[in-house]
């Protein structure tokens, strides 16, 4: 398993359709709350900017996600890779719980990349928390934990 591990995270940190994914949420979420501050009346984030930045950053990811596992796991599929594990002798079992493994902490590198960009976002003072509701944003972050 240690072996599978090992290879699988070297497959992943060269897999290039994980850095676009995370550079196209990061980017439209960015955009997005720049726009929405651009385009309102008193050119501030509003304080449900916020719910709704990671609302639209989440729809973006059920597009990203399958688009990414399926990368991820195809290449090993079409590369006769999953063949090569079967026949020098790897149980299924461990093959595909490394596989589940390996795509769920791609996913995770995804969803990073949102709260990194609601962070930065706070750090240069576009949003302002200090009239934030913390019920929806902590149903949110419920919500992408379950997801997960």
């Amino acid at each position: 398993m240690n072996k599978l591990m090992n290879a699988g995270f070297m497959r992943l940190f060269k897999n290039k359709v994980l850095y676009i994914c995370i550079a196209v949420v990061f980017y439209t979420n960015f955009l997005s709350s720049i726009l929405d501050m651009i385009f309102s009346e008193d050119h501030a984030i509003k304080k449900d900017s916020l719910q709704g930045m990671l609302s639209s950053g989440f729809f973006v990811l059920s597009i990203l996600i399958p688009v990414f596992v399926c990368s991820l796991l195809g290449s090993e599929h079409s590369f006769g890779t999953l063949r090569n594990k079967v026949i020098i002798g790897r149980e299924r079992l461990t093959i595909y719980l490394s596989s589940f493994i390996l795509s769920m902490a791609g996913v995770l590198m995804i969803y990073a990349a949102v709260w990194a960009d609601t962070a930065l976002l706070w750090a240069l003072g576009f949003i302002d928390v200090s009239e934030m509701n913390w019920d929806k944003v902590f149903i949110i972050v419920v919500y992408s934990l379950c997801a997960v």
